[in-house]
């Protein structure tokens, strides 16, 4: 922790981390956590934490997020529009969130911050 702390780390962070998980994934992850929380906001890392239960899936998980979403249906249209190059005509009702929950749950997990803005944040599984 004194490496940490003399490399600008913030001990009350540092505290609370420790407070809400233990100190054996502070010594293991803590780092990580950090440079991800500060990729790609700590609200996303917490949810997934949260989600998977685990904080041991913090690891990389910059590299595997896909984004924050109103829905995980606004997810899924998206990815299949850039993705595939979709044009859909707007007479063509499409259930994004059929599609979510039949072809994309397998491959994403979906982590929800509670927050009322964007509050679904995506990860693709490993």
């Amino acid at each position: 922790m004194i490496e940490l702390l003399e490399d600008d780390y913030d001990l009350q962070a540092m505290l609370t981390f420790i407070d809400e998980h233990n100190e054996d994934d502070f010594f293991h992850f803590y780092e990580e956590y950090v440079r991800c929380g500060e990729a790609i906001g700590f609200e996303a890392v917490d949810a997934l934490i949260a989600e998977q239960g685990c904080v041991s899936v913090v690891d990389e998980c910059d590299e595997r997020y896909q984004g924050c979403y109103q829905s995980t249906a606004d997810f899924a249209e998206e990815f299949y529009t850039n993705t595939m190059c979709l044009d859909i005509p707007a007479a063509i009702v499409v259930d994004w969130e059929a599609t979510w929950d039949t072809s994309l749950y397998y491959d994403f997990t979906a982590c929800s911050d509670g927050q009322a803005y964007c509050p679904w944040h995506i990860f693709a599984d490993n």
